[in-house]
């Protein structure tokens, strides 16, 4: 097969993505939408799919990396944290390490990230980008073991005016919920996630702003956080036109190494 090019059942995918997401007003990927493009991987090519699968995340991962290295973190040693866990997944994704260990591993990081994360918004931190960030790396390790964080998911609920309603599990109610989502939710709102530093004395213990109904799929109730669309589109606009075809040919060029 060709290493330029994509199988046509998944680049028919990955066009009816792209149309999508670009004439959505949120600029929102979907989860459902990934999970067709993992299904045209695997139909393509079941070995290779699911490489492809785990390249998907890593670099994506890797995209938004830089803005959980570059934060100011409570605790100086956990910077370097995420980038061993991503080099670890690309190990498993060349067939380089022990997939059983690197699975074990990838279950206990799932304690330390929610540590990491509490220690960090404890301590003042209210940057919802950084803590996607940290979120992406750890997910893109789980995925590299095959872990399929899409696979329950359906709907969710949501409150208002004191009634409880079924809604679709979106990717930004994916990123604010963190362990409930896939490496790609969290990473595109990592990118693109605008955030305007607070008075720390002035907002000390508040952490989130409620208008109305409390509704957590949203991450303008959290103070000082917004989703910048066109960056959002921006993101998967790359992920799709450039990520993919990269992922499929590293999973072509690491199958058997």
């Amino acid at each position: 097969m060709n290493l330029l090019s994509l199988p046509p059942n998944v680049q028919s995918v990955v066009d009816e993505a792209l149309n999508a997401v670009r004439a959505d007003p949120k600029h929102e990927m979907g989860f459902k939408r990934r999970q067709a493009l993992w299904a045209a991987f695997k139909a393509a090519d079941e070995v290779i799919g699911q490489k492809a699968n785990g390249w998907c995340a890593v670099l994506a991962a890797r995209r938004v990396l830089p803005i959980y290295e570059e934060a100011e973190l409570p605790v100086k040693a956990w910077r370097s944290e995420p980038r061993g866990w991503l080099n670890l997944a690309e190990q498993v994704l060349r067939d380089q390490t022990d997939i059983a260990e690197a699975s074990r591993r990838s279950s206990d990081i799932h304690y330390e990230v929610g540590n990491m994360n509490e220690m960090a918004y404890d301590d003042g931190l209210q940057n919802m980008s950084v803590g996607c960030a940290l979120q992406a790396a750890h997910l893109a390790l789980s995925e590299s073991v095959g872990t399929d964080h899409l696979a329950a998911l359906g709907s969710s609920f949501k409150i208002s005016d004191g009634e409880i309603t079924s809604v679709e599990t979106t990717d930004e109610a994916m990123a604010i919920r963190g362990f409930a989502g896939d490496t790609l939710a969290s990473a595109a709102y990592a990118y693109a996630i605008d955030y305007i530093p607070i008075d720390p004395e002035k907002f000390a213990g508040l952490g989130l702003v409620v208008i109305g109904d409390w509704d957590e799929t949203d991450f303008n109730h959290v103070l000082g956080n917004s989703v910048n669309r066109p960056r959002l589109l921006e993101f998967w606009e790359w992920w799709l036109t450039e990520v993919i075809p990269a992922a499929w040919n590293a999973a072509q060029r690491t199958t058997g190494q």
